[in-house]
């Protein structure tokens, strides 16, 4: 039989790893900023796909730029 004590202290390194593996994780992915966020009529002319986050790599604003 496993000792409580193994199971604790098991346990408590389980949960260590595991928020040290999210944090490195939410650190590696890009911050989205309020830059993305672009006015009526404005439109992507090529798009960036990193992992799960898709953003605008240029934008147009007007008739004929991309």
């Amino acid at each position: 039989m496993v000792k409580r004590a193994f199971l604790v202290k098991f346990l408590i390194w389980f949960l260590a790893a595991a928020s040290l593996v999210m944090w490195s994780y939410a650190a590696a992915v890009p911050k989205v900023s309020d830059s993305n966020i672009h006015p009526q009529g404005c439109r992507c002319c090529n798009f960036v796909y990193y992992k799960s986050l898709i953003t605008c790599g240029k934008v147009c604003c007007q008739d004929g730029c991309c």
